[in-house]
């Protein structure tokens, strides 16, 4: 029985570390190779300043890929308590997200 929840918990590590990998290299290509029609709802003719559009998001995406891929390690030294701050970074990375980006769009 320990055996099966040893493997599960590796593979669970696998795929959060994947996933993480992932979200790093979506903010990696936004915000250093300035490739912001990855951004879901990007429309070039509403963006002012696509530089800082592609920096802002690019940071945000990597801050959270590197989050993710920390949840491992978190679950090992602090507990499952690592599910609370990480739910905490990632309400914070949305709504600042969601209030920030108006600034980066064209006034009508």
């Amino acid at each position: 029985m320990e055996i099966e929840r040893q493997i599960l918990l590796v593979s669970d590590e696998l795929i959060l570390i994947f996933i993480g990998l992932l979200v790093c290299m979506l903010g990696y290509l936004i915000w250093f190779k300035q490739k912001i029609a990855l951004i879901a709802g990007y429309k070039e003719k509403y963006i002012k300043d696509k530089k800082g559009l592609s920096q802002f998001m690019g940071k945000w995406l990597f801050t959270i890929g590197i989050t993710t891929m920390l949840i491992p390690l978190g679950i090992r030294v602090i507990d499952y308590y690592v599910w609370w701050l990480y739910t905490f970074i990632i309400l914070v990375a949305a709504i600042r997200i969601y209030f920030r980006t108006p600034y980066y769009y064209k006034k009508k």
